[in-house]
């Protein structure tokens, strides 16, 4: 696919309605008229007083994970404008396919911050009266961005589409898109994006995998009736797809920068399922998260 294609798409997107995204970051535009998901939480983000910004500062620009802290206190999503050089670029070499671009391209990640912004907001309705329940809120809210970049690929229907959420993403995993959409379409949208945010939060609670018996428990909580939610079984091996070493280094930062220098592996040692079903708040933010990113506009 030309560059040229590409930039006609961003470009052709970009307005003053509500969807008309962030000019200068490449494909939120189209992101936003064509992906639920991540039109639901920009509005959402909005809703709670975030805002944008395309000129973030060195530290941010050095180590983006390392800031996500500053990021939320300050209410501000920073990002940086990858729309100009391409413009240039393709002003000056024109012909260009994406395939030239893609893998040097400065991505953006602000779908990610923008989920963050949203679960932890939302998550200071919970009281956490002791760590364990305080490991929960955390890592609920790294599995609600990750859950709902899984999510978008539902609406990943062409080329284009992909290729502006594959620069707008962490992860993607376009060849379930078809099992997504039909999970989706039998079982609904905020069913299925239920059972992705608890299973992304049993892997980030550092399980390789998810036993039979973890599932049953899993849907349990979720609310869904065992035999009808199943087929979900296939969908949620996604979530277990991180790099490991990546999984669990990240876990570990996330952890410390939060104040619990406990060693990861002794801090997530429980049951947090079982704590999850007997905690009222969280089910209720559990729901309230699935309810933004499961929500469908009226056609």
């Amino acid at each position: 696919m030309k560059l040229s294609m590409m930039l006609q798409k961003h470009f052709a997107t970009a307005g003053s309605s509500e969807m008309a995204g962030l000019a200068s970051n490449f494909g939120d535009s189209f992101l936003m008229q064509t992906v639920q998901v991540y039109r639901n939480v920009r509005r959402k983000t909005l809703e709670l007083g975030f805002s944008y910004s395309d000129k973030p500062d060195a530290n941010y620009l050095a180590f983006p994970m390392s800031q996500l802290e500053n990021v939320l206190a300050s209410k501000i999503i920073p990002y940086t404008d990858n729309v100009t050089a391409l413009v240039a670029l393709n002003t000056k070499a024109q012909g260009l396919e994406w395939d030239h671009i893609v893998d040097n391209l400065k991505p953006n990640f602000v779908f990610h911050e923008s989920c963050h912004a949203v679960a932890r907001t939302l998550s200071q309705s919970v009281t956490t009266s002791n760590l364990q329940e305080r490991l929960v809120v955390l890592l609920l809210e790294e599995s609600f961005a990750n859950a709902c970049e899984f999510f978008a690929i539902a609406d990943a229907g062409d080329q284009i589409c992909r290729n502006f959420l594959e620069v707008n993403s962490y992860f993607n995993a376009f060849e379930d898109r078809n099992n997504l959409k039909k999970m989706i379409e039998k079982s609904g949208a905020v069913e299925v994006f239920k059972v992705l945010l608890l299973s992304y939060v049993h892997s980030n609670f550092l399980n390789e995998k998810i036993s039979d018996s973890d599932f049953k428990k899993l849907l349990d909580v979720a609310g869904l009736n065992a035999t009808e939610a199943a087929p979900l079984k296939s969908l949620v091996k996604n979530c277990f797809n991180l790099n490991p070493r990546f999984r669990y280094t990240t876990t570990e930062m996330y952890l410390r920068v939060n104040g619990i220098s406990t060693a990861v592996e002794q801090a997530l040692d429980f049951d947090y399922l079982q704590l999850v079903k007997n905690n009222s708040k969280l089910l209720e933010l559990i729901n309230s998260l699935s309810q933004i990113a499961g929500a469908t506009d009226e056609r």
